[in-house]
């Protein structure tokens, strides 16, 4: 069994795992970042619902708990805003074939900020 870390903080900003109850961040972050992050994700769509992104949410949390998936949620440094994700999705095999595609999003109002 893989145990990876869920939490790594700095001064500029915190990485962690996707936890219950940060639907209501991600359907905020992506719904006012919609035209910035269509530019360059066919997913980019806004959430109807703060429902759906916390059922988006805690699939992602359960998806690393089975160590399918690795997505984190950048943070600002008090952790009050989604700031955007990253992360390793397994694609042709679990966690031992070494194949994983690396994605990340990032909010327009932190785009070019480095």
């Amino acid at each position: 069994m893989v145990i990876l870390p869920t939490r790594f903080v700095t001064s500029h900003f915190i990485l962690r795992w996707y936890l219950p109850g940060d639907g209501k961040y991600v359907h905020e972050a992506i719904n006012n970042s919609v035209d910035h992050l269509g530019q360059f994700l066919g997913w980019a769509n806004p959430f109807e619902t703060v429902e759906a992104a916390e059922t988006l949410v805690r699939d992602f949390h359960v998806r690393y708990l089975q160590n399918k998936d690795f997505l984190l949620s950048v943070w600002s440094p008090d952790e009050q805003e989604l700031w955007g994700g990253t992360g390793f999705r397994l694609r042709e095999g679990a966690l031992t074939s070494g194949n994983a595609e690396i994605s990340m999003w990032i909010r327009a109002s932190q785009a070019g900020k480095g």
